[in-house]
């Protein structure tokens, strides 16, 4: 169960377990939560009425702890949380250093001689993956002494961002169209 499958991140992952339990003779179902707390519990419900063995998620993010993701863990279920997680549920989770990247990075541009450094990133900043990167970017700069910029957040339903997008953002940052795009 993911967010959504409009972001390439998301179905490649999906794409490589599907390869792999195929050969053990297994079936991935995946269904998206659409951001939707609600949405994500109906899928897992569903899925577990179904007699799912085993779930993988990339949980959405939400300020209640009355998930039916935590349910499925307390229960003893096989659940790996996916990129993003909850916190203190204990589960197996697959993840990148998002910490550990986004300091890198930054710190990269630092010694690079760079001291004007945007953030870019997705809202909401509550979710694990995005604040991990986020809080690494700001500890950089701290490190170094420099001024942190506000950071650019790009709403969700932009789809895929890359390089020629952030481009296009930063130089027509006050074009009327680009700045439906984001929030400054």
């Amino acid at each position: 169960v993911v967010p959504t499958l409009l972001h390439s991140f998301n179905v490649q992952p999906l794409l490589g377990v599907e390869s792999v339990i195929k050969q053990k003779g297994y079936h991935l179902i995946f269904s998206t939560s659409e951001g939707s707390l609600e949405k994500e519990s109906l899928a897992l419900k569903q899925l577990d009425f179904q007699g799912v063995i085993g779930f993988i998620v990339s949980p959405v993010y939400a300020e209640t702890a009355d998930r039916y993701l935590i349910q499925l863990a307390g229960q003893g279920r096989p659940v790996v949380q996916f990129d993003r997680w909850v916190d203190d549920l204990a589960t197996d989770v697959v993840s990148v250093d998002h910490y550990g990247g986004g300091y890198a990075i930054t710190r990269h541009l630092i010694d690079q001689g760079y001291t004007d450094i945007l953030y870019f990133g997705r809202q909401p900043l509550e979710i694990s993956s995005i604040n991990a990167r986020y809080r690494a970017y700001k500890a950089a700069l701290q490190e170094a002494g420099l001024q942190e910029r506000p950071a650019i957040w790009i709403r969700d339903d932009m789809g895929e961002v890359d390089y020629q997008n952030i481009l296009q953002i930063v130089r027509q940052k006050d074009h009327p169209k680009m700045t439906s795009l984001i929030q400054w």
